[in-house]
């Protein structure tokens, strides 16, 4: 796991602890499945290679999912998401030049969730899950272009908070880490997500 993911999980996760200890167990909601809708934005790391950083502009990212709820505090979830960040530049010691193409990913990943319970409609969680990514890529400098694809394991990690709206209906936000086991160093990026749930 990401030494980022693991510095965000020991931050938040004793925070959202505190914040849901000694509150009683809510009464079980009727709908132990759910659909989610998110969109937000991606934050790629810089892939270092033989000398050489590639550097990424800030992208989108949006997934859809489809959950159920096991007990109290255990969720499952089936989640595809679809992803698309910009090339930015090369550098080589103190010298870069400009890149220009993207790289987009479509993912499958199966998550497990374990939500803070809690009386009031703000529940806290944390989440992981693995699964394969789909990803095709583009650069070009000059006159030269390279294209790419591949499949490969992919992984995430993160904390967020739903905030019931209605019943069957909740406000979600998040962050992930989300990585792609690659050859050379994985590809990683942070991302922040919001959207809706839908419970059935």
């Amino acid at each position: 796991m990401n030494k980022y993911v693991v510095a965000a999980m020991c931050v938040v996760s004793p925070l959202l602890l505190s914040a849901v200890a000694g509150s009683d167990e809510p009464t079980p909601s009727r709908h132990t499945r759910y659909t989610s809708l998110k969109i937000g934005g991606t934050f790629p790391r810089d892939i270092e290679d033989s000398g050489v950083t590639i550097s990424f502009a800030n992208g989108l990212s949006g997934s859809v999912a489809i959950g159920m709820k096991l007990k109290n505090s255990m969720r499952i979830e089936l989640e595809g998401a679809y992803r698309k960040v910009d090339f930015e530049k090369a550098t080589v010691g103190r010298n870069s030049v400009n890149l220009n193409g993207d790289i987009t990913s479509k993912s499958l990943i199966a998550n497990v969730y374990y939500d803070f319970n809690n009386s009031s409609k703000v529940t806290p969680y944390i989440f992981g899950g693995t699964g394969y990514s789909w990803h095709n890529g583009e650069v070009s400098l000059g006159n030269v272009s390279i294209k790419g694809s591949g499949s490969d394991l992919a992984y995430q990690a993160g904390v967020g908070m739903s905030i019931e709206l209605n019943p069957g209906i909740s406000a979600d936000i998040n962050y992930k880490y989300f990585g792609i086991r690659l050859t050379g160093e994985d590809f990683g990026t942070h991302e922040i997500l919001a959207g809706l749930s839908f419970g059935f």
